[in-house]
């Protein structure tokens, strides 16, 4: 299943700076098989982050479909030239 995929980072302003806007494949050949969308590297901040499906989806009503957003830390801060 194709979703779109936002993630925009909310700058001093108040204002937006987009991070990522694609949409990609979320096709699997088997069922129950957890697997990463995308990966980003994020600086410390606030961010928007915004899914949706592009098309109806053919699994059975009672296969559940979730998302999970999860950080893995750094030792350091990401640099502003990285």
């Amino acid at each position: 299943m194709p979703v779109h995929i936002k993630i925009e980072k909310f700058d001093a302003e108040s204002s937006k700076t987009s991070l990522l806007d694609e949409v990609i494949s979320t096709d699997v050949e088997m069922f129950g098989l957890d697997r990463a969308i995308t990966t980003i590297a994020l600086k410390p901040g606030k961010y928007h982050v915004e899914l949706e499906t592009t098309k109806e989806t053919d699994l059975p009503a009672e296969v559940e479909t979730f998302l999970l957003i999860t950080g893995r830390p750094k030792e350091r801060a990401l640099r502003d030239h990285k």
